[in-house]
């Protein structure tokens, strides 16, 4: 079995909003944004897509090692149950496309899908950034 893989976020340098995919969204300074696996240098790769460059830009970009030596199909287990972690605390993720892979996204469907639901269950959190 190749262990090559690991579990990676990025939390915030600085405090932010971002408007995606429809929807204001706070960021905190030290909040995880992001969550994805790789491996060899990914995490730490200035080679990103467009979406993240710009929330590296905006946020900063703090990389923590979540977990490592893992397999590919582990990496995603693990990947899954952290953003399932942070869903269920009401707390937004940026990334879109680990929700493609996911069993998130066979439930909801889309990421819009995904904020409403958010919203529906943690509006209190929407609602405090509606206030500023």
């Amino acid at each position: 079995m190749d262990r090559k893989y690991y579990v990676y976020w990025y939390r915030a340098e600085r405090e932010g909003y971002v408007f995606y995919c429809g929807k204001k969204i706070k960021i905190k300074k030290n909040q995880v944004y992001y969550v994805g696996k790789g491996t060899g240098n990914r995490a730490f790769s200035k080679d990103r897509n467009v979406e993240t460059n710009l929330l590296i830009r905006l946020f900063g970009c703090k990389v923590e090692i979540v977990k490592d030596g893992l397999t590919n199909q582990e990496a995603l287990d693990v990947e899954m149950s952290v953003i399932g972690y942070f869903g269920s605390e009401g707390i937004p993720l940026t990334n879109r496309t680990l929700y493609k892979n996911s069993k998130l996204m066979d439930y909801f469907g889309s990421w819009d899908a995904y904020f409403n639901w958010m919203y529906d269950n943690y509006g209190n959190f929407f609602e405090e950034i509606k206030e500023e």
